[in-house]
């Protein structure tokens, strides 16, 4: 699955950010420095930013990014609970939030993160949403959606380390065929292997290899005759 990321978060927000050239400018360059992997000089433009404008949502969210690609997990956490007081209903910033939490092995922390991200999506349809959203510059919201698949798959790896292997099937059998990959296939034949489901099992992993699991092609190997 691919990883949720924030790189045209910056370019999306200018249309609708009331924001002084200054604040542009940074968040131009904050966007251009993660793009090439300096990360910590794009965080040092997003902290000038942030000191020019505290209450600028996109530049936290992209400070925990950068964050989170140098493995700064706990200060990256900071800057997406921040986002929430910002924006309650920000769905990036929670299901982020439970990545990061996954990242530091804390998977139970992490699926109520993932459990939170979901109930936005869930009621992001209602006509109250709309008039929830706490954001003072922002109009748009797709921006900071994420997709089902994405929540599934990801709380199903966090089930699945908690040997909860019920629970991680539930997740990675729901995902819709926009979302299948061979990651998905793998852990799904995977888990359906740690249930004993062997037939079943033997199933998914040949549908990984279709999408080009090495992965499943080992487990299969071993599991399957």
């Amino acid at each position: 699955m691919k990883k949720i990321s924030l790189l045209v978060l910056g370019l999306l927000c200018l249309n609708s950010v009331k924001a002084q050239s200054k604040e542009i400018q940074l968040l131009e360059k904050a966007e251009y420095l993660y793009k090439e992997k300096q990360h910590d000089h794009a965080i040092l433009k997003l902290n000038e930013l942030i000191k020019i404008n505290p209450d600028f949502v996109a530049a936290y969210l992209y400070r925990a990014d950068n964050k989170s690609e140098l493995n700064q997990f706990d200060s990256a956490l900071k800057d997406y609970k921040k986002v929430i007081q910002l924006d309650s209903l920000n769905m990036l910033a929670l299901f982020e939030i439970a990545n990061n939490y996954s990242n530091l092995l804390d998977y139970n922390t992490a699926i109520l993160y993932y459990n939170k991200s979901e109930d936005v999506l869930k009621s992001s349809s209602t006509p109250i949403y709309n008039g929830l959203m706490k954001r003072s510059f922002l109009k748009e919201t797709t921006m900071y959606m994420v997709e089902e698949n994405d929540i599934l798959f990801n709380r199903g790896l966090s089930y699945f380390a908690l040997k909860e292997y019920l629970m991680a099937f539930k997740n990675f059998s729901k995902i819709t065929k926009k979302g299948v990959d061979a990651d998905s296939k793998y852990m799904l034949g995977l888990t359906l292997l740690k249930l004993k489901k062997f037939k079943e099992s033997c199933k998914e992993l040949d549908s990984a290899i279709i999408l080009g699991s090495k992965k499943a092609m080992l487990i299969k190997a071993k599991s399957c005759s």
